[in-house]
């Protein structure tokens, strides 16, 4: 098997993992970009325990997008 066809194969596999496409991978660099800025948002997210720092957050962020997206209504 040439080295193409086992890096093919194996990103078929990791993909299936995922549950994705392969194109996913092959994605413009923006698209990586994007990825790995999501990944840092999430990170980051996750180490915030304080729910109004939260909320000041997610307030800032829906201003950043333009107010088009409305705050969910509270579960708490």
């Amino acid at each position: 098997m040439a080295v193409g066809d086992v890096a093919s194969a194996r990103l078929a596999e990791i993909a299936a993992r995922f549950g994705c496409p392969v194109e996913t991978f092959l994605a413009a660099p923006d698209g990586v970009l994007d990825l790995l800025e999501t990944e840092e948002l999430l990170t980051l997210w996750s180490t915030i325990r304080q729910s109004q720092v939260r909320q000041r957050i997610l307030d800032f962020v829906r201003c950043q997008a333009g107010g088009r997206m409305s705050a969910p209504e509270a579960a708490e």
